[in-house]
């Protein structure tokens, strides 16, 4: 299993959320609120808008949004 990037910008992480069907709902603050509502219920994801990302987010984020590390990264750059 690959390490996750340490260098990772979040607009690159919304691209690939874009890909597994979130869309943009809202900023607060600091935070970048995505929702994917093809589901029940809908899920409701925040990305926090630091650059770079910390690895500890990136995985929290992906591990909410259900995404493995290696679909993560068929799509990350």
């Amino acid at each position: 299993m690959s390490k996750l990037p340490t260098n990772c910008h979040w607009k690159d992480l919304v691209k690939v959320l874009e890909k597994f069907g979130f869309k943009f709902f809202n900023i607060r603050g600091s935070h970048y609120v995505m929702a994917k509502t093809d589901c029940r219920p809908p899920k409701i994801i925040t990305v926090i808008m630091q650059n770079p990302l910390k690895v500890g987010n990136l995985q929290s984020t992906l591990v909410e949004a259900e995404i493995s590390r290696e679909d993560f990264f068929k799509y990350y750059k």
